[in-house]
C-alpha cells in the first residue's frame, strides 16, 4: 500500500510539474535592498562638478556598485543640462539569467565592468520659499549591451531655514525607466522614494531614505534558445539607506 501511494505521488506530481512552468523564470520574491551613496560637488561658475559612488547589498548578497563623474551646467536659474560617464559592476539585466548545470541562475557578474554614458535635463524651481519642484530627464546609454534608457524623476523638497540657513529638508522623489531597444515593458522600473538631509554645515550633509521599488525581468536569449515559455516576471520590495553629500572644499 505504501509503495502504491509512493508511485500515485510521484505520478501527480510529474503531471503537474508542466502545468506550473515556473523553473525557467527568475524568483519573484519581495526583495529588501541596503543602499548607500557618498557625492562631492564642486561649484565653479555656472558649473557644477560632480563624483559619486553607491553601492547596495540585496538579499541573496548580489552586491552592485556604481561611480559617476561628470558635471552639469546652469544656463538658467531653473535649468541645468548634466553630462555624465558611469563605471559600473555587478548589474544584472535580462539575459544574465542562464541555464547552469541544469539549473536556471543568475550569471556571475560580479567581475563585469561596463561604461554608461548620460546626458542630463533638470528643471527645479521654488514653488514657495521653503517648497521645491523639480524635474530631472535622463537618456542612458550602456555601450557593454548598448542598452537605452530614459528615465524620468519628479520630486519634491521641503526645506526648513534657521535664520535663513537650511537645516533640515524632505523630500520625495518618483522615477520611472523606460527601456528605448530592450525588454518587453513599456515602464521597465518604478522608484519611489522619501527622505530627509539634515545640513550640518555649507559643506556637508547626511540623511536617511527609504522607497519602494517595482521592477520587471522578461525573457533572456538563454530561455528563448532552448524554447521555454516567454515570461514577464515581477519583482517588488522595499529599500533602506544613506546619503553623505560633500560640498565645495576648494
Amino acid at each position: 500500500m505504501i509503495k502504491i501511494s509512493l508511485l500515485l505521488l510521484i505520478f501527480v506530481s510529474t503531471l503537474l510539474s508542466p502545468l506550473h512552468g515556473h523553473d525557467h523564470t527568475p524568483m519573484s520574491d519581495n526583495s529588501l535592498g541596503i543602499y548607500g551613496n557618498i557625492r562631492f560637488f564642486q561649484k565653479y561658475q555656472n558649473f557644477n562638478f560632480l563624483l559619486d559612488y553607491s553601492k547596495s547589498k540585496e538579499e541573496d548578497n548580489f552586491e552592485p556598485q556604481k561611480f559617476r563623474l561628470g558635471g552639469r551646467y546652469r544656463f538658467h536659474k531653473s535649468f541645468k543640462l548634466g553630462v555624465f560617464v558611469s563605471r559600473l559592476s555587478n548589474q544584472r539585466y535580462d539575459d544574465d539569467w542562464v541555464l547552469s548545470n541544469g539549473d536556471w541562475v543568475w550569471a556571475n557578474t560580479e567581475d563585469r565592468q561596463e561604461t554608461h554614458l548620460q546626458i542630463e535635463g533638470i528643471y527645479r524651481s521654488f514653488l514657495t520659499k521653503k517648497l521645491v519642484l523639480e524635474f530631472r530627464n535622463l537618456f542612458n546609454f550602456n555601450r557593454f549591451n548598448d542598452q537605452q534608457t530614459y528615465q524620468l524623476r519628479s520630486g519634491l523638497t521641503y526645506f526648513h531655514f534657521d535664520e535663513g540657513v537650511a537645516k533640515y529638508s524632505l523630500f520625495t522623489q518618483y522615477e520611472a525607466s523606460f527601456p528605448l531597444n530592450y525588454s518587453e515593458k513599456t515602464i521597465w522600473q518604478h522608484w519611489l522614494y522619501f527622505g530627509s538631509l539634515f545640513h550640518l554645515s555649507k559643506n556637508f550633509s547626511i540623511g536617511p531614505f527609504t522607497g519602494y521599488r517595482l521592477y520587471y525581468w522578461t525573457t533572456s536569449a538563454a530561455v528563448r534558445s532552448v524554447g521555454e515559455e516567454e515570461y514577464v516576471s515581477k519583482f517588488d520590495g522595499f529599500i533602506f539607506g544613506g546619503n553623505v553629500i560633500v560640498r565645495n572644499l576648494f
